[in-house]
């Protein structure tokens, strides 16, 4: 079950925890260009994986799209896992956890981490995750 918690007082943060919702929707459709409406033309995605696998830094809607295709196109039978979500103001924080496998090696992963999105003029101006991968 996920929980959501907010400043319920605080219109900025229901605002910001829309847009997460949404881009995680959009996401669900299983179309990462679906996305990209939520993007900010110079957002910037900041990327630690404890395998180094997916670990980067992309700036620019394209590129950002670009880059979690690829990372995306490395696992298979992915099932994320939101376990929590918080906002304050402009900023939203997730906590998640996936299970999948990685293409390649075809070993099963269990990854565990925080996502933060940084949020102006209702577009995703920053993202950056810690995930911890384990095999």
């Amino acid at each position: 079950m996920t929980k959501v918690l907010a400043d319920l007082a605080g219109a900025d943060s229901q605002s910001s925890l829309a847009v997460v919702q949404n881009v995680y929707a959009a996401l669900a459709t299983g179309s990462v260009d679906a996305m990209g409406e939520y993007l900010a033309d110079d957002v910037e995605l900041e990327l630690h994986d404890s395998s180094g696998m997916m670990s980067g830094n992309w700036k620019g809607r394209d590129t950002v799209l670009a880059a979690i295709t690829a990372n995306f196109a490395k696992v298979d039978q992915q099932k994320p896992q939101i376990k929590g979500m918080t906002a304050d103001g402009n900023t939203v924080a997730v906590l998640m956890s996936e299970t999948g496998v990685v293409k390649e090696s075809r070993r099963a992963y269990t990854a565990n981490g925080v996502q933060w999105f940084t949020i102006a003029a209702g577009r995703l101006q920053r993202i950056e995750e810690i995930i911890i991968l384990e095999f």
